[in-house]
C-alpha cells in the first residue's frame, strides 16, 4: 500500500473522529462538551485505526501469499526448462559424438587408404627389376667399374643413401625424396603457411595464398620444386597431392576454429578430383564441415580446368553444389569468357606480373569484364611500386608478391 494512499486514509481517520466529537454532546447533554468531544473523537480514531492496520494486514498476507505462488510456479517452470535444456543437450551431444565419430572415422580412412597406397608403392619401388645375368668376366669388370665411381655416404648419416651412376640414380633420389614426403605427412611434419594478397591501393588483406611446407625427420624443410617432380616421375602425383591436399584442409580448419582467417587459396589437382576412391570421400568431409566453403578457395591451374570442363568431369560442380568457389591459377589467356567462368563458380583469375607485362592493356580489359561477372583478377609476383603502378592504372585491384610481405606461419595471420 502506497504512502500517500495511507496518508488519505489517515485524513478520513481525522475527519471522521471529528464528526464523532461534534455529535457526542448533543447525545450525551449530562456530559461536558469538551470532555466528551475529545472521547468520542479519540475513540473513532482508534476503532478506525484498528480497522485500518487489520485491512492492512490483510493486503500484506495476501500479498505474501501471491508472491510464493509466484515464486513457486517461477521455480517449477525453471525446473521444467533446466530438464529440457538437459534433454536437448544429451540430444546435442550425442549427435556430435556420433557425427565427430563419423567424421573421424571417414577420415582416417581416406588417410590409411592413402598411406597404404604409398606404402605400397614404396616397397615395389624399393625393389629394383632384376638384371640380365651377365657372363663371369663382365659382370667382375661392371662390378669393379661401379665400386670405383658410387660415392659413398657418411656412415650413420640419416637421409643419406648410396647412389649410382646411371639410367637406376634419378629412380632411388626420387624415391628417397617421395619416402620422406611420405614419413612427413604420415608424422603431421606438414605446416600450413601463407602469403597475403592485398587489396590495392590500400594494402588491406584480401586472400591469402596457403600451401603446406614438409619437414624431413631432422626438421629440415623438403622444397616442393624438388618433391613435386619426383612423385610425377614415380607415378605417384596424384596420391601426394591428395595427401596434402586434405592435410592442408583439416589444418585451414583448426586455423578456423582458433580465429577468423581471410579466404584461403588452396591447390587442388586434377589428379585428386578425378580420383574416384579419393575424392567422394574427400566431398562427404567437406560437407561435415560445412563452414568450409566461406573461408577455402579451390585454387586449380588453367590448363587442368580447361580439361575437366571439356571433358564435363563433374569433380567441379560437385564442389560448386556445396558452396565452394574457385581460382582459376596462372592463367596465359586473356580471352577468358567472364560470364561462363562465373557460371562454374570461378570467383579469381591469377596472372603472373611477368605476364601482365606482355600487354596490360589486355589485362587491364580482362579485368574490368571479369568484374561485371563478379571476378577479380589478381597478379601475382609483385615485387616493386613500378608494378603496381601498372596494376593501379589498368584497373587491377589485387596484388600479391614479394612486394607485399614474405610467407609466414597462417596461424599467424588469424585476425
Amino acid at each position: 500500500m502506497s504512502f500517500l494512499f495511507s496518508a488519505i486514509l489517515f485524513a478520513c481517520y481525522l475527519v471522521a473522529a471529528a464528526a464523532v466529537g461534534l455529535m457526542t454532546p448533543a447525545l450525551a447533554a449530562n456530559l461536558s462538551p469538551t470532555g466528551i468531544s475529545l472521547g468520542g473523537a479519540a475513540a473513532a480514531f482508534l476503532a478506525c485505526l484498528a480497522g485500518h492496520l487489520m485491512v492492512l494486514r490483510q493486503v500484506d498476507r495476501d500479498a505474501a501469499i501471491q508472491a510464493v505462488g509466484r515464486v513457486r510456479g517461477a521455480a517449477r517452470m525453471a525446473e521444467r526448462q533446466a530438464a529440457d535444456l538437459q534433454a536437448r543437450l544429451s540430444a546435442i551431444q550425442s549427435g556430435l559424438d556420433s557425427s565427430g565419430r563419423r567424421e573421424s572415422a571417414e577420415l582416417i580412412a581416406a588417410i590409411e587408404a592413402l598411406r597404404a597406397d604409398l606404402a605400397d608403392f614404396s616397397v615395389r619401388a624399393a625393389a629394383p627389376p632384376a638384371p640380365k645375368p651377365a657372363p663371369p668376366a663382365e659382370a667382375k669388370a661392371k662390378s669393379e667399374v661401379a665400386a670405383a665411381v658410387t660415392p659413398q655416404a657418411p656412415a650413420g648419416a640419416p637421409g643419406f643413401q648410396t647412389l649410382t651412376f646411371g639410367a637406376s640414380a634419378p629412380k632411388l633420389a626420387d624415391q628417397a625424396l617421395f619416402e620422406a614426403v611420405r614419413a612427413a605427412v604420415a608424422d603431421n611434419r606438414v605446416d600450413l603457411h601463407a602469403r597475403e594478397i592485398v587489396a590495392l591501393p590500400g594494402h588491406q588483406t584480401a586472400l591469402v595464398d596457403v600451401f603446406g611446407q614438409v619437414r624431413d625427420a631432422w626438421g629440415a624443410v623438403l622444397a616442393a620444386e624438388d618433391y613435386l617432380p619426383a612423385a610425377a616421375r614415380a607415378g605417384k602425383a596424384g596420391p601426394l597431392d591428395n595427401l596434402l591436399l586434405l592435410r592442408g584442409t583439416q589444418l585451414l580448419r583448426q586455423i578456423r576454429r582458433a580465429g577468423s582467417l581471410p579466404p584461403a587459396l588452396l591447390r587442388i589437382s586434377a589428379d585428386s578430383l578425378r580420383d574416384a576412391d579419393f575424392f567422394p570421400q574427400f566431398v562427404d568431409f567437406l560437407e561435415h564441415n560445412g563452414d568450409l566453403n566461406e573461408v577455402v578457395i579451390f585454387a586449380l591451374g588453367e590448363a587442368a580446368f580447361d580439361d575437366l570442363t571439356n571433358s564435363s568431369d563433374p569433380g567441379l560442380a560437385r564442389l560448386a553444389a556445396i558452396g565452394f568457389t574457385f581460382c582459376l591459377d596462372g592463367i596465359t589467356r586473356l580471352d577468358h569468357d567472364a560470364e561462363a567462368l562465373g557460371a562454374l563458380n570461378v570467383r579469381y583469375l591469377r596472372l603472373a606480373a611477368s605476364d601482365l607485362f606482355d600487354d596490360p592493356e589486355a589485362a587491364g580489359a580482362l579485368a574490368s569484364g571479369l568484374e561485371a561477372a563478379g571476378i577479380a583478377l589478381i597478379v601475382d609476383d609483385v615485387e616493386d611500386e613500378e608494378t603496381e603502378a601498372v596494376l593501379l592504372d589498368n584497373g587491377i585491384r589485387l596484388g600479391g608478391g614479394p612486394l607485399y610481405g614474405s610467407h609466414r606461419p597462417a596461424l599467424e595471420l588469424a585476425l
